[in-house]
């Protein structure tokens, strides 16, 4: 289950009562990305008529879903990890890859990833292209999470 927006204080007593997320709006997007990269189904803990904004974005960008789910659905693997970051890769049916950029330490985190050669990358949850380059070079923010997309 991914813990978004607030949430019920008892799931199995009815309820108008509702607790304020705890998460950071960065950690949320790291919920959602560790989602996009390992393909399963969704289950959320909010109520759907209540998303504001911020969630509604999060959840209906259309270029994380397609990431979660591409077919044939083939799981991310960790290609670098250190105590602040974690960097995933997820081969895509269409031959781009995706790469899932997680900071895991309590302070902003420089990260750079080398490729094996020169793509066109894409910030998915910015919706930006980045231009082409060999190297992925970004800072995280705390507990945040990017997904880069780098394609022919």
């Amino acid at each position: 289950m991914l813990a978004l927006g607030d949430m019920a204080l008892n799931n199995y007593i009815p309820t108008t009562e509702h607790v304020p997320n705890r998460l950071t709006r960065d950690e949320q997007i790291t919920h959602v990305s560790a989602w996009a990269l390992f393909p399963s189904p969704i289950q959320i803990s909010c109520d759907l008529g209540k998303l504001d904004d911020f969630l509604l974005d999060l959840l209906s960008n259309e270029e994380i879903l397609a990431v979660n789910q591409d077919y044939p659905a083939k799981g991310a693997v960790c290609i670098q990890k250190s105590s602040t970051d974690r960097i995933y890769r997820r081969e895509l049916s269409d031959g781009t890859v995706v790469y899932g950029i997680f900071n895991t330490g309590d302070t902003p985190c420089p990260v750079t990833l080398t490729l094996d050669r020169e793509y066109s990358l894409r910030d998915l949850w910015a919706r930006r292209d980045l231009g082409t380059a060999k190297e992925i070079s970004m800072v995280i923010p705390v507990h945040g999470a990017r997904i880069i997309a780098a394609g022919n």
